[in-house]
């Protein structure tokens, strides 16, 4: 089976037309009640403001391939937290630049052509590699490698006959390295695979399909061959919330230049074959690849440990969120939970790190949190700066999050479990956030100089004169 033909699939489920409902409206107002109008309007008002948001953020890059400031204009937008925060934003396309799947250092005379050409290599690279893979899962042959029988003559040894059957493979201990050992680890990968995006309940129709869950499947066992590793589970959710993005975008795009169509669509019609909506598996892929690498903020290694490494890992993660982090931010608070409560940082915080926060926050939120993650590691980068994945922004949000909330926690053990597990609804995920930058870069070296604060939010002020954490 190919790909998926998200393009259709796209079309047949996706928003409404603007100019669609604009002629509906016109023509059924004379019928509407006061409150149906209202309903009516307020669809039609929703969907401008997609539109909106959408060409926004097209002229906005295209604006800086000419100015030849792409990076620079993509950070601030990022940083930008008095402008409206909108999952309508192209956050796939952002995530693409901020780790190296669309180059920020183009040619402004043919920057779009660039970037096509590098969406192009990265489809092209999937399909061969996911063909490869299905043609070594799907080909029987790997089950067994038949060995014909032999005949004796005088003076042959019958203890020769070991050798020539070593290809006889043993169904219940596959031979390490052969096909059949191959063939069991994919089915057992993709066992657990589908186990799990079978969980994810985001209540989003995209998932209910089962091209989806394929696609899903691909993406993750592809990683796994690549990278030679086991999966472990809540890798399911990043790829799935990577798909839903990098999906939203396409669609977001494939629409709006169909609807554009009469009038201007050079941008739109630009942007569909860097975002194509037929390729959607083919840049997920790419795009979860390098986020869990370092070219993105190197989240294998919350997954899988480094021995030779004694300060990396998830557990050192969570020692230094709960035990340094928060103790630098209250020391009353830390001592509850560290000392009085003796709170493992595991019961939670494995969950907030791994997922980078999709359970803890809304997907609309989230994918604004990972554009800042992005950033950190993007901004250090430009600046000759490591980036280390214990001591960034991801880090200090936890902690941050657990201030936040620190009169719940401090009502007694069994609240603050209750609270740390179940998160409480956040209205303003930027408050959280720009506390975290200030906290953690007060000096204004890194993303701290890219910052537009929110003059409404007096907290992100008053902390600009914190301590900036070594």
């Amino acid at each position: 089976m190919g790909n998926p033909d998200w393009g259709s699939l796209s079309r047949k489920h996706a928003l409404p037309s603007f100019f669609l409902f604009r002629t509906l409206f016109c023509v059924l107002t004379p019928y509407l009640g006061p409150n149906s109008r209202a309903d009516v309007r307020f669809s039609v008002l929703f969907l401008c403001l997609c539109i909106a948001t959408v060409m926004d953020e097209l002229q906005d890059l295209h604006h800086s391939i000419i100015a030849v400031s792409v990076g620079d204009s993509l950070l601030q937008r990022v940083m930008n937290f008095t402008k409206r925060r909108s999952l309508d934003a192209l956050h796939s396309i952002r995530w693409r630049l901020l780790t190296g799947l669309l180059s920020v250092a183009v040619n402004s005379s043919n920057a779009l052509e660039q970037w096509e050409k590098s969406t192009r290599e990265c489809v092209a690279m999937w399909n061969a590699t996911n063909k490869d893979l299905r043609n070594r899962r799907g080909n029987p042959s790997v089950m067994q490698v038949p060995v014909p029988k032999r005949t004796y003559s005088e003076g042959d040894d019958p203890s020769d006959e070991g050798e020539d059957e070593a290809g006889d493979e043993n169904p219940l201990i596959p031979r390490e390295g052969s096909r059949y050992a191959f063939r069991c680890r994919l089915d057992a990968l993709q066992s657990a695979m589908l186990l799990d995006a079978d969980r994810i309940d985001w209540d989003i129709q995209l998932f209910s399909f089962p091209d989806t869950r394929e696609s899903l499947r691909d993406i993750l066992l592809n990683y796994c061959v690549q990278h030679d590793c086991e999966y472990k589970q809540g890798m399911h959710e990043v790829a799935a919330f990577v798909f839903y993005i990098t999906h939203s975008d396409a669609t977001k795009i494939e629409q709006l230049y169909r609807e554009h169509q009469q009038g201007c669509p050079s941008l739109p019609g630009a942007f569909r074959f860097i975002c194509p909506i037929d390729d959607v598996t083919a840049l997920s892929y790419h795009l979860f690849d390098a986020i869990m690498s370092e070219r993105g903020v190197n989240l294998t290694s919350w997954y899988f440990e480094r021995p030779a490494s004694r300060n990396s890992g998830i557990k050192t993660a969570m020692n230094r969120v709960q035990s340094v982090l928060l103790l630098l931010l209250d020391k009353e608070l830390h001592k509850q939970m560290d000392v009085v409560y003796e709170l493992p940082p595991a019961t939670y915080l494995l969950r907030w790190l791994r997922l980078l926060f999709l359970r803890e926050f809304s997907l609309e939120q989230c994918a604004d949190l990972w554009d800042v993650f992005l950033s950190e590691r993007f901004a250090a980068a430009s600046v000759g700066r490591c980036y280390d994945i214990q001591n960034c922004v991801i880090t200090m949000l936890a902690a941050v999050m657990l201030l936040n909330v620190k009169a719940e926690l401090m009502k007694g053990p069994n609240e603050a479990i209750t609270c740390v597990m179940k998160y409480p609804s956040v209205d303003n995920v930027a408050s959280l956030i720009q506390q975290a930058i200030f906290h953690l870069d007060s000096a204004k070296k890194l993303l701290g100089q890219h910052i537009t604060l929110d003059v409404s939010d007096t907290t992100g002020k008053e902390l600009f004169e914190g301590v900036e954490v070594n």
